[in-house]
């Protein structure tokens, strides 16, 4: 279906109205970024800039701080990202013995990381319950990482007639599935 010429042209001009021309983009000058653009339309000549930029790098010998180049104009941005060069985590170097820390070989900045600690043993958290915490063997840490652990006697036949434990520190009771021997 063909769209009279009236509708197309009453529809262009709301398009130019809110600013929506139409037109191809053309560099002004052959080493610079500006471009220019006559809506087909309207005919009204609208500008912008438009660089190529090339892949970062970094701004100085010693620096993480980024910047690019634009391919066409050679204008620079000096970029608000950085990009360090991570050496290893290195654990113990803190005021715990559990202490991470990695230092960027190019700028030497620090980055403090998540403790790295070793579990040496559990403790229970109060009598007559099998929630533990561990207990790191580095530094004193306690709690970073707790389970249940349940000390379980022998299976019994229940009152119900099904084979059964009990946990001798909680006095929870876990029953075996009937399809399960014991």
């Amino acid at each position: 279906m063909r769209i009279p010429a009236k509708i197309r042209l009453l529809g262009g001009r709301f398009l130019c109205g809110v600013n929506l021309h139409a037109g191809q983009w053309q560099y002004e000058k052959e080493s610079r970024c500006g471009q220019v653009r006559e809506c087909s339309r309207c005919r009204k000549t609208t500008r912008r800039t438009r660089h190529e930029w090339g892949d970062p790098e970094y701004r100085l010998e010693g620096s993480c701080k980024l910047r690019r180049t634009c391919q066409r104009c050679r204008e620079t941005d000096l970029m608000d990202e950085e990009e360090h060069k991570w050496g290893p985590l290195l654990i113990g170097v803190g005021k715990t013995p559990c202490e991470t820390v990695r230092t960027c070989d190019r700028c030497g900045e620090e980055e403090r990381g998540e403790p790295q600690h070793r579990t040496d043993s559990w403790e229970y958290l109060r009598e007559n319950e099998c929630d533990q915490r561990a207990v790191c063997g580095r530094c004193p840490e306690k709690g970073y990482e707790k389970r249940e652990y349940h000390i379980w006697k022998e299976f019994e036949i229940g009152p119900d007639g099904r084979a059964q434990r009990v946990c001798a520190r909680c006095g929870e009771i876990q029953r075996k599935e009937e399809s399960s021997s014991f």
